[in-house]
């Protein structure tokens, strides 16, 4: 019910409005997938089990990229820029797509740098409560707004119009402003919280 408010607040005072439009552009990258998954099957001709293999694809690419680079990298505003113009490239790509399979490829790399914005930006948010509660009010608020525009895109426009708007929701970050201070999070411990082990679960059993 505060994200509107907190989301304003912190585009208005947060010295990092570049990693809160990372955090919005990734969550429309994922709020999109729904739509995506039938105009993909219709643009290809291939059926919608094949086609949601994007998500799979998308996913697998994110996973893997925060789990390297959560272990081997520091924050960086280079990377932001790397993860911003990566995923407007492979989005615009995926638009002009060829085959499914090319399509499916670009999903992994689109997926990667999504991954590597959402690192970069929940560690650069670890640093104060008050950029945590920003940078998490950012992605549902994008969700709630996005979706009948990426509903109405896919309806006008296929797959191809989504992953182009894709595109340029992916620019922001690389030219508004970020600061970082070289952030590497320490390997501790497994944390002995149970909840943690309850929502894997709970994941595993959704998946």
């Amino acid at each position: 019910m505060f994200a509107p408010v907190r989301l304003f607040f912190s585009l208005r005072r947060h010295p990092d409005v570049g990693v809160v439009a990372a955090i919005m552009a990734v969550s429309i990258l994922f709020a999109a997938t729904p739509f995506l998954i039938p105009a993909v099957a219709a643009d290809y001709d291939v059926s919608i089990g094949r086609s949601g293999m994007l998500s799979a694809a998308q996913v697998s690419g994110f996973a893997v990229t925060v789990f390297i680079a959560g272990r081997t990298l520091r924050t960086d505003r280079r990377y932001l820029l790397i993860g911003s113009l990566g995923a407007a490239a492979f989005n615009l790509l995926s638009a002009v797509a060829p085959t499914f399979e090319v399509l499916l490829v670009l999903r992994v790399f689109a997926g990667s740098a999504a991954g590597l914005l959402v690192w970069l930006a929940w560690s650069n948010a670890m640093r104060t409560s008050g950029a945590l509660r920003n940078v998490s009010a950012a992605g549902p608020l994008s969700v709630l707004v996005s979706v009948p525009l990426l509903a109405w895109i896919a309806n006008e426009f296929g797959a191809a119009g989504v992953y182009v708007a894709l595109a340029i929701v992916s620019l922001p970050p690389a030219f508004l402003r970020a600061e970082f201070s070289g952030y590497k999070r320490e390997r501790k411990g497994v944390s002995p919280s149970r909840s943690n082990v309850v929502l894997v679960i709970a994941l595993g059993l959704m998946t």
